[in-house]
């Protein structure tokens, strides 16, 4: 994802194909890297994202604890990426306002559409507890 267009003034409005070259590039460069080839590998071969890469710390795993959010329209596209890509998802009325176009949302309803389109992609989201336990928070209350 480009967050910036480069050595440009803040809002500066730029071609849709200068957009598209970055991006272009990040994602080349992204993909060069060894461990973007490795989680590549182990979900063509086994279905599921890689979490874990032997190898990369002292204690021989490394877990990657990282999230993606969309904003607007892209909040639902940006779930499905970041699950398929093994990351963790943050969705709420900060990012987006709709339900679906003309329809106001709650917290709990795009929460519940982001769990409904996770499940149908095979997978699972965290409760609650375990989200907690992920982020080393304390318990609510």
């Amino acid at each position: 994802m480009i967050v910036t267009g480069g050595d440009v003034d803040a809002g500066t409005l730029m071609a849709e194909d200068k957009i598209l070259a970055l991006e272009r590039k990040a994602f080349l460069e992204l993909a060069r890297t060894r461990v973007t080839q490795a989680r590549i590998r182990y979900l063509l071969e086994y279905g599921s994202p890689l979490r874990y890469w032997p190898g990369i710390s002292s204690s021989g795993h490394y877990e990657s604890n990282w999230a993606g959010f969309g904003v607007g329209a892209m909040e639902i596209p940006m779930v499905a990426q970041t699950e398929l890509l093994g990351g963790n998802i943050r969705v709420g009325m900060e990012d987006n306002l709709y339900l679906e176009r003309g329809v106001f949302a709650s917290n709990a309803q795009l929460a519940e559409k982001s769990i409904n389109f996770i499940q149908l992609l095979g997978c699972e989201a965290q409760t609650p507890a375990e989200s907690r336990q992920t982020l080393v928070l304390r318990a609510a209350g």
